[in-house]
């Protein structure tokens, strides 16, 4: 999915092949391979690999940086597809606490390696909110080895086809706090940014 197409798609075919589906809410995303405890960590990446594909399921590697995979974990027949994140400690690998997902009305955006400990997903959404508004959010996942976070750092509202509001912010970290950053002037009611991790005027590092 590019997202010029997702535009000229909004007010024709996007309606049916994408329904009323909303995007996943931004923190904890259900995951249906939660119970799948036994698979969480392994030895190596072959063994963890081999637990995962036992039950039918195709592991995909999607993007690798250092110290972490992101696979996706495909079901034949299935709509959507589960992503997951594996990083490495020692010679072990374990699972992090990320879920994503890819569907018709997703896609995997990038994934990268920020620091020693901390690795950026980010996945694009578009999600149509009652019968005249399209939203497209672009949600970043910052994930150490042992917590994930999920912030909107990209928001487009289409109303009736046509723009009516718009926020792209920048990550910016100080200590072990994370704000977006960027100008809320034209986001509007579907993409104001929340409060409490917005700011105007660069803070700290940006985790780009």
């Amino acid at each position: 999915m590019r997202w010029g197409l997702v535009i000229l798609g909004l007010c024709a075919s996007a309606t049916a092949a994408l329904g009323r589906r909303r995007p996943p809410p931004p923190d904890g995303l259900r995951d249906p391979f939660a119970s799948r405890a036994p698979c969480d960590q392994g030895k190596s990446w072959p063994k963890l690999r081999a637990c995962l594909e036992r039950d039918r399921v195709r592991v995909t590697l999607l993007s690798e940086v250092e110290g972490a995979k992101l696979v996706a974990l495909v079901t034949e027949g299935a709509t959507s597809t589960p992503l997951v994140l594996y990083v490495q400690s020692g010679a072990q690998w374990r699972r992090a606490s990320f879920y994503g997902i890819n569907n018709a009305s997703s896609e995997l955006l990038g994934f990268k390696r920020i620091d020693e400990h901390r690795w950026r997903i980010d996945q694009g959404f578009l999600a149509q909110v009652g019968q005249r508004v399209w939203l497209r959010r672009q949600l970043t996942t910052l994930c150490t080895e042992t917590a994930c976070r999920t912030i909107i750092t990209a928001c487009d509202a289409f109303t009736d086809g046509k723009s009516s509001g718009a926020f792209h912010g920048t990550l910016y970290a100080e200590g072990a706090s994370v704000f977006v950053v960027g100008d809320k002037s034209r986001a509007g009611p579907q993409c104001m940014p929340q409060a409490m991790i917005f700011r105007s005027e660069p803070v700290g590092e940006p985790l780009e």
